[in-house]
């Protein structure tokens, strides 16, 4: 947090701002929800308090670092839902068939981006349920500078226009949305 940009900061508060308005305890009552690529929980760590006990919430990523660091931190808390903590792919998400009833995008499918070219929620369409609510977070950028570390045929996962179209493909309505402005700088561990 330190080394990060100040209007960094205020975006990613900005964000979560608008999140805690639009997530409801009573939404979420018997539900499952799955959240791909919890990183170190901040988003979690936030929300979690508005999932009540007959709900489950399912943490994923890839690095078993972070998941045992979340799960130490989140077990603390005593959170009243049910929580499971998966290191896994997201190609091979260890789950049942149409079992989710919450998904949580919270720039995952960004993350993912960055090194796949394909669109993340594709893949783990078949885990979730028909008329599955998604919170969806996505990295966006206006223009690439010339030397950017995105290489152009992985471009596309971070442009508005290629993500809606993504997610009206996978028959998603658009309930409510926020967009933030620009940052141009972000930090060391941001660029």
């Amino acid at each position: 947090i330190n080394t990060t940009h100040m209007d960094y900061l205020k975006k990613l508060h900005a964000g979560l701002s608008w999140s805690l308005r639009h997530v409801s305890s009573e939404s979420l009552d018997n539900t499952t929800a799955l959240e791909l690529g919890s990183g170190n929980g901040y988003y979690m760590r936030h929300m979690l308090d508005r999932f009540p006990e007959t709900s489950t919430y399912i943490a994923v990523d890839h690095d078993p670092i972070k998941t045992m660091w979340l799960k130490r931190i989140v077990e603390r808390s005593q959170p009243k839902c049910k929580i499971i903590f998966l290191c896994s792919d997201f190609t091979n998400i260890p789950l049942k068939t149409s079992s989710i009833d919450v998904l949580l995008d919270i720039s995952g499918s960004s993350n993912y981006s960055f090194d796949h070219p394909e669109f993340l929620l594709d893949l783990v369409d078949p885990l979730l349920k028909r008329n599955v609510l998604l919170h969806g977070y996505y990295i966006l950028f206006e223009n690439f500078v010339s030397k950017s570390k995105i290489p152009l045929p992985l471009r596309d996962g971070f442009k508005i226009k290629q993500i809606k179209s993504h997610l009206k493909a996978l028959d998603y309505v658009c309930i409510d949305d926020f967009l933030s402005e620009p940052v141009e700088k972000g930090g060391p561990l941001e660029d």
